[in-house]
């Protein structure tokens, strides 16, 4: 084993699913968390909090040294999890996963709903 990370929280859940790399050497990783998760074991916090009672699932990156880059929660008025994820050559992030209801697919400020 080259290294590990241990994400602590005192009321939240994290489910590891999938873990990729991009051409970079970047770790990639998906999974469902549920309430909330501080993601940037760094200085500092990066938290993402699901909706309440539900999971959602969240897409972690983390530099080639397994520095926090940045984390994205998508959800909707279901539990969401998340069971693969892949890039592409041009830096694209695809995740596959299991999603009921209406759920917004843009983890940005933006919203794109779909059922």
């Amino acid at each position: 084993m080259e290294w590990v990370k241990s994400m602590p929280s005192n009321s939240g859940m994290l489910v590891g699913a999938s873990v990729t790399s991009d051409l970079s050497g970047n770790v990639i990783s998906t999974g469902s968390l549920k309430d909330t998760i501080d993601f940037n074991l760094g200085v500092g916090s990066y938290v993402l909090v699901s909706e309440p009672y539900l999971a959602d699932v969240y897409i972690q990156k983390l530099d080639v040294n397994r520095n926090f880059i940045w984390a994205k929660s998508i959800g909707g008025n279901s539990s969401d999890f998340a069971r693969s994820i892949i890039t592409d050559s041009l830096g694209n992030v695809y995740v596959v996963g299991r999603f009921l209801g209406v759920v917004d697919f843009n983890p940005g400020p933006g919203v794109h709903h779909s059922c």
